[in-house]
């Protein structure tokens, strides 16, 4: 690990105490709202409350006007609700009702009736200014009034009262038209009582309800912090351990789900770096014993030459030659599979005979393995083109034609078909010898997969020729398969697409 990446880790912050921080920011913003709501607008939330239900509670009443009984309903409404009644008719100038229901607080009763010398009459003056003040607003208008005595009370409209700490005196004006025709106005007064006792209530329940929160926020974020960062602990002790080449390290899928996938995913790459290392050292092993044979002969016959008279001939030149290139090929196999697994490989497409390309190719290739018996047959009916890299397209073929004499036994035919379908061309290497163990089958086109663990190894062969075929076809967007039934022989094959 180098340094920037120590530093990086140390600026980190751990899961446990992000959750930490998360939960207290969330509580702080839920007392900082509780505070807030409680100072600033619980007043308005009051206040609007007890005009809604005054609003309500007249509506009942006047909804009740035309009713014979609407004197004595609007009686008991009054009394139970403590809400002052006074209804007037504006057009023949007549109380209708009046009801006192607040026990001395009423200031409607003040504003409607002024004292004279022989004794209360109405205020003429004043309910003219409540009903334009009414009509003003629609037909229904909300006063606020001193709650003192009001020989001369100068009337001020508001569309919501304002926040008091002293009781507050409440006159709602509506008018509206009765049966007649005749203009009633309907005057309600209600006292709504100051909250500054409540307010320290439940100022004092907030401070406890506030410390209440900050300890169960302690003790829930590390009970959280531990639940969630707990199995990703567990991974990371275990991902450090596999880091180390210990692949028989386990990671368990318990948690959270996203937990689980990912030691899910982690106990795959295990498997896969497991897998790999063993086919590393596989290599290691083969192209160790590859190298070892083809320079111990060349070691051995170029050492015989040298020492004893009458060895230099071209017989033991000629192995010499093809031990070299038997080492070249290695090599040559393993520069191409490192080429097309980090992409570095450049191809040349161009538009070609496949057909006559093959032909040629297996003439050659007959030529070169006659000796050892080898026997190819191309198959074929019509001759098609593709683009393709040619060179690429012809080594993939030659790596399927060694393959299939590398596993050939004593029938030494092998076929080569050449067959059309769907706009694609199918080149088809068949070989008679042991075949592929159902097992094996998957594991074939992977880099260094080189012997059946049920047989003995091949000598031949890098065990790269297979994965250096599936990368060449993918690259040219094709498809290659398998077909093999165990001690009949095996069909490789690859699929280009026909221009």
């Amino acid at each position: 690990m180098n340094q920037r990446s120590v530093n990086s880790l140390k600026k980190s912050i751990s899961i446990r105490a992000r959750i930490n921080i998360y939960l207290f920011v969330f509580v702080f913003i839920i007392i900082a709202l509780l505070w807030l709501f409680q100072s600033v607008f619980l007043d308005d939330i009051y206040m609007l409350i007890k005009t809604n239900e005054l609003y309500e509670k007249t509506g009942t009443m006047i909804s009740d006007f035309d009713d014979e009984s609407f004197i004595e309903k609007s009686r008991e409404v009054a009394i139970e609700n403590k809400i002052c009644v006074f209804v007037y008719n504006n057009s023949t100038k007549n109380e209708i009702c009046s009801h006192e229901a607040l026990e001395g607080k009423c200031d409607l009763h003040k504003i409607v009736f002024q004292r004279q010398i022989m004794g209360f009459e109405i205020n003429e003056k004043n309910l003219e200014e409540l009903t334009r003040s009414a009509t003003l607003k629609g037909g229904s208008v909300l006063l606020n009034v001193s709650s003192d005595d009001v020989p001369g009370i100068e009337l001020q409209t508001s569309s919501k009262l304002e926040r008091n700490d002293s009781e507050q005196s409440v006159i709602l004006a509506k008018i509206i038209k009765d049966k007649n025709g005749d203009e009633v106005l309907f005057l309600f007064n209600c006292v709504i009582s100051p909250l500054v006792t409540t307010v320290k209530t439940l100022n004092t329940i907030l401070v406890f309800i506030s410390i209440l929160l900050l300890l169960l926020a302690v003790a829930f974020s590390v009970i959280i912090a531990f639940v969630i960062s707990k199995p990703i602990s567990d991974i990371t002790t275990s991902a450090k351990e596999l880091a180390k080449g210990n692949y028989d390290v386990r990671f368990r899928a318990n948690g959270f789900s996203e937990v689980a996938e990912l030691s899910n995913t982690l106990n795959y790459a295990s498997e896969e770096l497991s897998q790999v290392d063993d086919l590393k050292n596989e290599l290691i092993s083969n192209v160790s014993h590859d190298l070892r044979t083809p320079i111990t002969l060349i070691s051995g016959y170029a050492q015989m030459m040298r020492d004893i008279p009458g060895e230099l001939s071209d017989e033991n030149l000629q192995i010499i030659i093809d031990e070299s290139g038997r080492m070249e090929s290695l090599v040559n196999d393993i520069l191409d599979v490192s080429k097309l697994q980090s992409g570095n490989i450049k191809f040349n497409p161009e538009r070609f005979n496949l057909t006559k390309e093959i032909e040629g190719e297996i003439s050659r290739y007959n030529a070169l393995r006659s000796r050892e018996g080898f026997c190819t047959k191309f198959i074929y009916q019509n001759e098609v083109n593709i683009i393709a890299d040619r060179t690429r397209i012809i080594q993939v073929l030659y790596n399927l034609l060694n393959n299939a004499a590398n596993h050939s036994d004593t029938n030494k035919s092998i076929e080569v078909i050449q067959s059309i379908q769907n706009g694609r061309v199918r080149i088809s290497v068949k070989d008679y010898g042991c075949g592929i163990s159902p097992q094996d089958l998957p594991l074939i086109w992977d880099r260094y997969y080189k012997v059946d663990k049920a047989r003995k190894r091949v000598s031949k062969g890098s065990g790269l020729g297979l994965s250096i075929v599936k990368k060449i076809i993918e690259a040219h967007k094709g498809g290659c398969g398998v077909e093999s039934t165990a001690g009949l022989g095996s069909t490789f094959w690859f699929e280009l697409d026909i221009v």
